[in-house]
Order: structure tokens, then C-alpha cells, then sequence
């Protein structure tokens, strides 16, 4: 499954996989019960990598192997997924910081992706492991929202506990 973030890649996407050779198919014109064993399927809409992710073994979060920043972890680590990010995470520091500290995830290169992901296949105990790993961090870290505005609160309260 590929899943570009951004609508306006759906099609240059298609095209680099067409012309690899590989039998694409879009999710926008698929319908069950086609198969899609064999395919690439494209995940050419918006709002359904969720669903994608409750099923996935492995996840190669994108927009890492280059400067753009990443994108974020904590959907596949919901569901589960062995997470696989590239070197540039810039944007997203502090939690992949976190997974990859409790051996939740794997920084890969470009160059060592395709290998990483077969040794993932062919090991269903370590993938496993990572998912379950990156799943418990995730509940470990939910709340993260609730917990900043309960700390924010008093800071919110005026003198003698008056709201300003």
C-alpha cells in the first residue's frame, strides 16, 4: 500500500509505479471484492490511512528520507504497526525519540528500507515485538492534551484563585 499525504502526488505516484512495471490499482476506483494481492495499492484518497493502518504488520512513515520532516508515528503505533522512519524527523523529534529509545521503531536510509522491511517478513516475533512496544507507548503517552491543559489551568487563575 502507498499512501501519498498529499492529494496533488496521487497521480505523479501512480505514474512511478505504472511504469515500474508494477499492477497498480487505486483505492478511488477499487471495489471489492477485486483482489489486490499482487498489486501496488494506492491509497489515492483522503481519510481512510487509519483504517489502512489497523491491518498493517509494517509501516514505512513517510516524508523521512528526505529534509521535509517526517510525518507522524502515533497512527501506526495505535494499531500496532513495526515502524520504520527515515533519518529526517525533525518535525516530529521528540516522540520518534521516545519510540526509538523503547525500541518501538527503526531508522532506516534509503538504501537500507527494502532489507529492512524483508528481515521484518521474515521475523514475525521481532515485528511483533515492535508493534506491541510501539502500541504500549502509544497508550503510555495518550492523554498528552488533557494532562498540558490540567497543568496549564492554575497558571490560568488570577489572584487568589479568581478566573482572568
Amino acid at each position: 500500500v502507498l499512501a501519498p499525504r498529499h492529494p496533488e502526488r496521487f497521480d505523479r505516484v501512480a505514474g512511478m509505479v505504472t511504469a515500474s512495471g508494477e499492477k497498480l490499482i487505486k483505492r478511488s476506483t477499487w471495489t471489492p471484492p477485486i483482489s489486490v494481492a499482487g498489486s501496488v495499492f494506492l491509497l489515492d484518497t483522503v481519510g481512510e490511512l487509519a483504517s489502512v493502518y489497523s491491518i498493517a504488520d509494517i509501516a514505512f512513515v513517510g516524508g523521512s528520507l528526505v529534509a521535509s520532516g517526517g510525518h507522524n508515528i502515533l497512527e501506526p503505533a495505535q494499531y500496532g504497526a513495526a515502524i520504520l522512519v527515515g533519518p529526517h524527523t525533525f518535525n516530529f523529534r521528540e516522540i520518534v525519540a521516545i519510540f526509538e529509545h523503547g525500541n518501538a521503531l527503526k531508522v532506516v536510509s534509503a538504501e537500507t528500507l527494502g532489507q529492512t522491511q524483508l528481515a521484518l517478513l521474515q521475523s514475525p516475533e521481532e515485528r511483533r515485538r515492535m508493534g506491541r512496544q510501539a502500541q504500549a507507548l502509544f497508550a503510555q503517552y495518550a492523554g498528552a492534551t488533557q494532562r498540558t491543559l490540567h497543568a496549564l489551568h492554575p497558571l490560568l487563575e488570577g489572584p487568589a484563585g479568581a478566573q482572568q
